[in-house]
């Protein structure tokens, strides 16, 4: 079943809509700086989940409902605990590139699908291979 992807306008009351504007300033796929992210919300087991996607090129990112409002901080939360069991830093929010978007043929890039990330690295990643783009595109 495919997820209703959404940009919810009103940000104000919308969690991960907020949170894509502020938290993830660009693109790590490809690297534009006006996402214009859009947003779905699902249920898997005992966590929701909160997909973001990139209105420029498709791609899909994903975290728990628990570490962008922050409850898996503590392990006296089952998310903490959890996160914990899996041998994370329960102090930072952590991302998976679920989807590339159509036409992402970076072998670098490529790499990134499937893996969870933290996300201060997953941006990293994305601003490196954005640079190195720009620099290939326009040697000195």
């Amino acid at each position: 079943m495919a997820m209703p992807f959404r940009r919810n306008e009103d940000a104000l009351y919308s969690i991960p809509q907020r949170f894509a504007d502020q938290q993830i300033p660009f693109c790590p796929v490809c690297g534009t700086d006006a996402p214009r992210w859009l947003t779905a919300q699902n249920q898997k087991f005992l966590f929701k989940y909160y997909y973001f996607k990139c209105a420029v090129c498709g791609s899909i990112l994903s975290t728990t409902e628990e570490d962008v409002c922050g409850l898996s901080k503590t392990t006296r939360t089952l998310s903490g605990k959890y996160k914990k069991h899996k041998g994370k830093d329960n102090d930072k929010i952590y991302a998976s590139v679920d989807k590339l978007g159509a036409g992402i043929t970076d072998i670098e890039r490529i790499s990134l699908q499937g893996r969870e990330l933290i996300l201060e690295d997953l941006l990293e990643a994305g601003r490196q291979l954005a640079e190195k783009r720009k620099k290939e595109e326009c040697p000195e």
